[in-house]
């Protein structure tokens, strides 16, 4: 799916989504967990087919505290 062609607020989150994934270690923590038990899942998130629920970008932001520290999470939350 081309993510330039999807609505706005989906196409920003997925953006978001594609550089959260992109600091955070895909072959440790909970983002290793969420591709080994749903790589399907993971892509329809980046495709921006589906919305992935909070608890998974929850622990998606504790993997990217453990790689650049608490600030880097606490910021994105912002």
């Amino acid at each position: 799916m081309d993510v330039d062609r999807l609505p706005g607020q989906v196409r920003e989150f997925t953006h978001y989504l594609a550089g959260l994934l992109a600091r955070v270690d895909h072959g440790g923590g909970w983002c290793a967990v969420f591709w080994q038990r749903d790589p399907d899942g993971m892509r329809a998130c980046l495709d921006g087919r589906e919305v992935p629920p909070w608890d998974v970008i929850e622990a998606l932001l504790q993997d990217l505290a453990a790689a650049h520290g608490p600030e880097a999470a606490d910021r994105e939350q912002d």
